[in-house]
């Protein structure tokens, strides 16, 4: 699977998604990879998200399971060590943060979980609990490497489902139940890992 397939008719439309470009950090533990991905505004402080507000009061389920990975573009001697995820509604209250990966090897990570947002009469399509998405790495370095990380994002609604997920250098792929109600796609650019060990 090439790069150019992850980019299909589901992508997400880049006025409405942010997909970043992974960020590598080093800290007292070693060095670590985050990947992220948040909604714009639509106008004022109205998220692009609202629009899929699913009909119902109370807390509701948008379409099934989101997601958000990493892959290497080359795992030769890199391992994906310690994990973590965490997704954030609009005021900064967090959600998922003890979940396993819903699939991990040596090239990457992706985890999936449902997203969320309450309604009521007089606030209507609030605390969407996938406004923004973290996910962080901790590689293990076997020796020196030379690879392009990159960020891969899922969203669905309505009666969208994820219906399988695979991970390989190539990228990540997602197959739906219903792919006229998800968006799919990665990160426009890479991050490069050179040399770590």
């Amino acid at each position: 699977m090439s790069e150019i397939s992850l980019l299909s008719i589901t992508s997400p439309p880049r006025d409405k998604i942010n997909i970043n470009n992974p960020n590598v950090y080093m800290s007292s533990q070693g060095m670590f990879i985050t990947a992220s991905a948040n909604w714009k505004n639509k106008h004022g402080n109205v998220r692009w998200w609202k629009d899929h507000g699913p009909i119902g009061i109370g807390t509701l389920k948008v379409g099934g399971a989101n997601g958000l990975g990493i892959y290497f573009s080359n795992s030769t001697n890199l391992d994906v060590g310690e994990t973590n995820f965490y997704t954030y509604d609009e005021n900064f209250n967090t959600y998922n943060n003890n979940l396993y990966p819903h699939k991990i090897d040596k090239t990457g990570v992706y985890y999936k979980a449902q997203d969320t947002m309450k309604n009521s009469t007089f606030n209507p399509f609030h605390s969407y609990s996938w406004d923004t998405a973290t996910l962080s790495v901790w590689p293990d370095f076997k020796g020196k490497v030379n690879t392009n990380v990159r960020t891969h994002w899922t969203h669905t609604w309505s009666s969208g489902e994820i219906s399988s997920v695979g991970v390989s250098n190539s990228g990540i792929s997602v197959n739906f139940s219903n792919s006229s109600h998800a968006w799919d796609g990665v990160s426009l650019g890479s991050t490069n890992l050179k040399n770590y060990q």
